[in-house]
């Protein structure tokens, strides 16, 4: 693979990114780093998961006759929670006293 601003020869390299590590491509040249578009999709979700590290504590709220509650701006962007055609299943796992959310776009 040839780097893209000085046509050096690329080699694998991790590269650090606001306190996280990745993989990716240095040039032996100009020590450019790039990822590749797989590369780049992985930093991404590295990073979103790094904004939602917090443990976000929320009680439920009565609305009528039914439970509901609320979702912090951060993960309502990450799961583009806004869109209307964005649906979200509900999997009760007793035994486990959890209940698993799953958004499907």
């Amino acid at each position: 693979m040839k780097c893209t601003h000085c046509s050096g020869t690329m080699y694998p390299a991790k590269v650090i990114l606001k306190g996280l590590q990745f993989d990716g491509w240095g040039c032996s040249k100009c020590k450019e780093k790039i990822f590749t578009e797989k590369q780049s999709l992985a930093v991404v979700k590295g990073l979103d998961q790094q904004r939602l590290a917090n443990d976000y504590i929320k009680h439920p709220m009565r609305i009528g006759r039914s439970w509901g509650m609320t979702f912090p701006k951060e993960v309502c962007d990450i799961f583009n929670l806004n869109d209307k055609k964005t649906k979200m299943r509900l999997i009760p796992n007793v035994s486990e006293g959890k209940i698993v959310i799953e958004v499907e776009e």
